[in-house]
């Protein structure tokens, strides 16, 4: 067992946060902007490649954590296991 989360690991969980903030970005946008305009196609196009890029990095993580494992259970004081697990739940 490791002690710590694998490098591949750690890489596909930022670029999903990063991925997943442009994805609902890009879906907020495209409420405001009217059907015709040329941003509107931009923002749309981001958004379902935004989409179809979060399921891949998914299925990279999911592939990453067979392969290498999960850490063991680092301690954590109670207002940091708090602090994750409201994060991860945004």
């Amino acid at each position: 067992m490791t002690q710590r989360w694998s490098s591949p690991s750690i890489a596909l969980h930022w670029l999903t946060a990063l991925a997943l903030v442009v994805v609902a970005g890009a879906g907020l946008v495209l409420q405001e902007l009217p059907s015709d305009a040329l941003a509107r196609r931009i923002a749309s196009g981001l958004h379902a490649v935004g989409g179809l890029s979060l399921a891949a990095m998914t299925l990279a993580r999911l592939v990453v954590l067979w392969r290498k494992g999960r850490p063991e259970a680092a301690w954590r004081s109670g207002v940091h296991a708090l602090g994750v697990r409201v994060v991860h739940v945004l």
